[in-house]
């Protein structure tokens, strides 16, 4: 094995990028950037970093680290004028994919700024298991849920075995993974389908692109990585409504890419989403909006099925919960 000091000597031909996307993360991108140069591999990687034209210092954090480390780190600055909108409102999906083409790696390694790794063998273990697993286009692994602070919450997923994820388990959404504990190789993502611009989040497209021919993924059972929990989060009506939206729109965009029974999954999916949107329009006497969002059911018989047992789960489950 490499030691601490000589692991970062990145080749022309590095055999992982570890991709980083940060924005306004200056209170965190330090502890993550040095969680990645304390990787000891056998083989050499480079880092990527995506900086989504932040107002806080982290750029400048950042450009530390790349001048310090000029041979291993490379630092693209992303224009927030070129920021891509999904369904009207700002994401990092623009940075995610002008920083994937800059990577070179045979595998890519995921982390945002604000989370980092806790296992110095991570690149090892999880490169070893795509290397003897050439069916697998990615693997992840269990992390740490922890506060702002590093106060520990939980873990992700319960304690286990390896767990295989195929194409299915991704449409669900049974089984999101943790971005921070993401490998992936890259020869399974040779560009971005039109799909993917309104998904509703850029790993789980990353993710459901490596298992859309046939791909599969794994979960495995070590902890690598610590999420951190930040406060706030979507409670309001409008955030509600846009999130069903953003929902909605990912899995219309998806289902004419998609086949057989994982087709007929992304259907349910939309459906589901749809009724549930129709529904919040109608409580909030947006009877109109309500129609528009139940519309695109009708593109399929079980669409409209789908979305007549979804409303009716909704009611129940509502008297329930009064009841």
């Amino acid at each position: 094995m490499k030691n601490r000091n000589t692991c970062v000597t990145a080749s022309l031909r590095p055999k992982v990028s570890v991709l980083i996307l940060t924005y306004n993360h200056v209170q965190f991108i330090r502890k993550c950037i040095e969680s990645v140069l304390a990787q000891i591999t056998t083989f050499d990687y480079e880092i990527v970093i995506g900086e989504d034209g932040s107002s806080d210092g982290t750029f400048e954090v950042c450009s530390t680290f790349r001048n310090r480390y000029p041979r291993v780190i490379k630092l693209a600055n992303h224009s927030r004028k070129n920021v891509i909108k999904i369904c009207g409102r700002v994401t990092g999906r623009a940075n995610l994919i002008n920083t994937w083409s800059l990577c070179r790696g045979e595998y890519v390694a995921l982390l945002d700024g604000d989370d980092f790794w806790i296992d110095d063998f991570k690149l090892q273990k999880q490169v070893d298991f795509l290397e003897k697993n050439k069916d697998f286009n990615l693997c992840a692994t269990n992390v740490e849920f922890r506060t702002r602070d590093l106060g520990f919450i939980r873990l992700k997923y319960p304690k286990g075995k390896t767990r295989v994820l195929t194409l299915f388990n991704f449409i669900d959404e049974r089984t999101i993974l943790a971005t921070a504990s993401a490998v992936i190789r890259r020869a399974s993502i040779s560009n971005f389908p039109s799909w993917y611009y309104s998904s509703f989040s850029g790993d789980w497209g990353l993710f459901t692109i490596t298992c859309l021919n046939g791909g599969k993924g794994a979960l495995l059972p070590f902890i690598t990585a610590v999420y951190r929990v930040h406060g706030g989060g979507l409670n309001t009506s409008a955030d509600s409504c846009w999130r069903l939206k953003l929902f909605q729109k990912s899995y219309w965009e998806i289902i004419p890419v998609l086949n057989g029974r994982a087709r007929m999954l992304a259907i349910r999916k939309y459906s589901g989403y749809s009724a549930r949107l129709a529904l919040r329009h109608l409580v909030s006497g947006r009877h109109t909006d309500a129609v528009t969002a139940l519309r695109g059911c009708f593109h399929w018989p079980m669409g409209i099925i789908y979305s007549v047992l979804e409303v009716l789960r909704v009611i129940i489950k509502r008297s329930r919960d009064v009841s």
